[in-house]
Parts: structure tokens; sequence; C-alpha cells
């Protein structure tokens, strides 16, 4: 009995891991110019030292993203200089 059960359990896990391995061959690959491939990062939640949370987002928003942190940095800057900081 006992042996029916882990050769059932070793066939359902040798079914599952080559379902997956087909899976990830059939998806095509995205070149890396692509604007419309998904990029996911880990980032770390605000407010914890041990958190983390995955964002995940197309090229052209991640750069978009990336553009519009540097021009609130740039306007914060600005307005420190503006007041004498």
């Amino acid at each position: 009995m006992n042996k029916t059960k882990v050769l059932f359990a070793i066939s359902m896990l040798s079914l599952a891991s080559s379902a997956v391995a087909q899976a990830t061959q059939d998806t095509p690959k995205k070149p890396k110019g692509d604007p419309n491939r998904i990029i996911c990062r880990t980032e770390d939640e605000i407010g914890s030292r041990i958190k983390k949370v995955r964002i995940c987002l197309t090229a052209a928003e991640w750069r978009a993203r990336a553009q519009n942190i540097g021009t609130d940095i740039e306007k914060r800057e600005a307005a420190i200089a503006k007041t004498g900081g």
C-alpha cells in the first residue's frame, strides 16, 4: 500500500515538472530592446527592514518610473537651492 502511494506521488511530481519545463520552453523570449517585455524586480517595502515587494512592469514602464524619480529629485534640489537650503 505504501509503495503504491510513493510511486503515485513520484509519477505525479515527474509529470508536473515536465509540464513546467515544456511551458517555459514554449514561451517566446522577447528581445532586450522590446518595450513590452515584462521585468520583475524585488524592492524593499517602505517601513519594513524585512519585507520585500515584487513589482512587475514592462520595460517602458520601468523607464518612465526611473525618469519620474529623476524629475522629482531635480525639483526637490531646485526647491532647496531656491530657499537657500
